[in-house]
């Protein structure tokens, strides 16, 4: 997760305020109507890019903590080994739901 907000983090961020900084240059016009519509344009931008730095990263990794959890305390979910990927892709028994967790997550009596 911190890896890809590493990779990622910069490129959204200058990205968010390349949008703001565009966008705002609306609100120079002297058109009512356009000031108002680049005005919650950049808003949109601004929490925008605050959610998706801030809430979505948080709520992903909770869902990989309690999937985590789940599959080290009840066996509900089941392993498997994706080759050099350094993942393991856990599969839901009954529905074939699946996601990919790093091997660390894994206790060693899983590899």
């Amino acid at each position: 997760m911190g890896r890809g907000m590493a990779v990622l983090g910069p490129m959204l961020t200058l990205d968010a305020l390349v949008e703001t900084l565009v966008i705002g240059v609306g609100t120079l016009s002297g058109v009512k109507v356009l000031k108002t519509m680049c005005c919650f344009g950049c808003l949109s931008v601004v929490t925008n890019y605050l959610a998706f730095m801030t809430f979505y990263p948080a709520c992903l990794a909770l869902i990989f903590e309690v999937l985590c959890f789940l599959s080290q305390s009840s066996g509900f979910f089941r392993a498997k080994k994706l080759g050099n990927l350094g993942l393991r892709k856990m599969v839901k028994a009954t529905d074939g739901i699946s996601c990919l967790v790093p091997f660390s997550a894994f206790p060693s009596r899983n590899k």
